[in-house]
């Protein structure tokens, strides 16, 4: 071992990343200390529940400076049932890596078995999981509540969204903000309203791309305060609600916009006319595309326990 750790040395990291974690940001991390070249190698299938490329994606993005390999190929034979399936994944792996492989890092029991079938050396990272207690499976369970151990990337392919819309910008004596207690009481962040934002330097927007690049101004902060939240994305806005009040349907919204899980429509006695009339549209809008949504009274949204039940609601997952 002495002459190993004295010449160049390489690694293997076999594993699902479904998803990723911190543990395996620390497994990664690790390995890339102890050898000069690591290569890991990020195993999917077709019927997983999380998508290959996306996790193969999260790898690359994670890990810059590590050779990160997507297997897509299933080996059937290669199950845990089978007493040569540690010979066979060293086979496989041989394909892939055909230069010498001098160590296995895992913090599981079978990388002794893969190691010795590599002619490697077996180096066991962290097995009693003591800094970060979780696994993929326990995130898949309930990602909410293993949310510190998910790295920030990872983030908003769990996050839920809530666009909380009341009375119209500008109206005096009225508080046009609902979503801001409702992001103190989750402690976490909230997107404000991007025609709002615009407004309060400039007129306005009229023309198409005006109206579009309010509308990349709001999908550019939900995708940036994503990875932030916890939990929940609040929102005074979204494309749709946007798009809606400006009436404008010859402006497409920008690529890869979603519909939030929940809407919560804010009705109280001193609505406009116009801006009750934009929430009867906007309702109407979520039936015909069946999107979620509450109508509260309540003039402070998170004193309402329709409200908090509903949006506690989106943390419960159902079982795979």
């Amino acid at each position: 071992m002495s002459n190993k750790l004295r010449a160049p040395t390489r690694g293997v990291i076999i594993g699902r990343f479904m998803p990723p974690h911190l543990g395996h940001r620390y497994l990664v991390g690790f390995a890339r200390e102890f050898v000069q070249h690591l290569t890991v190698l990020v195993c999917t299938r077709k019927d997983e529940p999380i998508p290959g490329r996306l996790r193969y994606e999260w790898m690359q993005a994670m890990f810059c400076d590590v050779e990160i390999i997507h297997v897509t190929e299933e080996i059937p034979e290669a199950n845990r049932n089978n007493p040569n399936s540690y010979r066979i994944w060293a086979e496989f792996i041989r394909k892939i890596i055909p230069d010498p492989i001098d160590y296995v890092f895992a913090s599981e029991q079978y990388g002794f078995k893969l190691a010795s079938e590599l002619a490697a050396e077996f180096v066991p990272v962290d097995p009693g999981r003591n800094n970060f207690p979780v696994s993929a499976t326990e995130i898949r369970k309930n990602p909410f509540t293993s949310w510190a151990y998910l790295p920030n990337l990872v983030k908003p392919y769990f996050a839920r969204r809530v666009v909380c819309i009341s009375q119209q910008v500008g109206v005096p004596g009225v508080d046009s903000h609902p979503a801001r207690g409702l992001t103190r009481l989750y402690s976490t962040v909230c997107v404000s309203d991007a025609l709002e934002r615009w407004m309060t330097l400039r007129e306005k927007p009229n023309s198409a791309d005006e109206i579009r690049l309010v509308l990349k101004s709001q999908a550019a902060a939900t995708a940036a305060l994503l990875p932030l939240c916890n939990r929940v994305l609040f929102a005074e806005a979204d494309c749709v609600t946007l798009q809606a009040r400006l009436a404008r349907e010859d402006v497409s919204t920008p690529e890869g916009t979603a519909p939030a899980n929940l809407y919560i429509l804010h009705y109280d006695s001193t609505l406009s006319e116009g801006f009750r009339r934009y929430l009867d549209t906007l309702t109407r809008i979520f039936e015909e595309r069946k999107f979620t949504y509450l109508v509260t009274t309540e003039h402070d949204p998170h004193k309402d326990p329709r409200v908090v039940s509903t949006i506690d609601q989106l943390f419960v997952v159902e079982e795979e």
